[in-house]
């Protein structure tokens, strides 16, 4: 039922786990799309994420990638983030997932970029993430970062935020 209340619970490698209250705006068997608000200002790279900003989060079962969609306060895209990740779990009132570190980050009007790499290379360092998985979330990286709309969820960039924030 959209509009209801899940839990996004992002599990992470190297820094404490994160929960996150989003509103449902899009549900099938294996996808969901999630609303959230952004409270506190922060940078991702160079982009500035203000507070107010709007993400439009898809979350495919099982797939090895969460897709964010960064608004600005005014419905402007700021960026797409992609989080790779352990397969997606989706549950009646939560999503889950374990953050294996590396990002794409698409800057709206600007080059794609792989984030992290130095976080993936200190939790190989440190026994956090054995060599295996950082080779293969880095190729998936890799790939995403060539071609994004090959990997991307079904409905990635298919929903206007002011609309959303509105209600509709």
């Amino acid at each position: 039922m959209s509009g209801q209340s899940i839990t996004e619970i992002r599990r992470r490698v190297l820094k404490s786990d994160q929960e996150f209250t989003c509103r449902l705006l899009q549900r099938a068997d294996d996808y969901m799309v999630l609303l959230h608000v952004v409270e506190q200002p922060h940078q991702i790279a160079d982009t500035l994420i203000p507070a107010g900003s709007i993400t439009i989060a898809h979350y495919v079962q099982g797939q090895r990638s969460v897709w964010w969609e960064l608004y600005g306060p005014d419905g402007s895209l700021l960026a797409d983030l992609i989080h790779l990740t352990s397969p997606v779990q989706l549950h009646e009132d939560a999503v889950e997932y374990t953050d294996l570190l590396l990002d794409v980050l698409i800057p709206a009007g600007g080059e794609a970029l792989l984030l992290d790499e130095d976080e993936l290379a200190e939790a190989v360092a440190t026994g956090h993430l054995d060599e295996q998985a950082a080779a293969e979330v880095t190729v998936l990286g890799e790939a995403i970062l060539v071609a994004p709309a090959t990997y991307a969820p079904p409905l990635w960039h298919g929903l206007d935020p002011l609309q959303l924030m509105a209600g509709g």
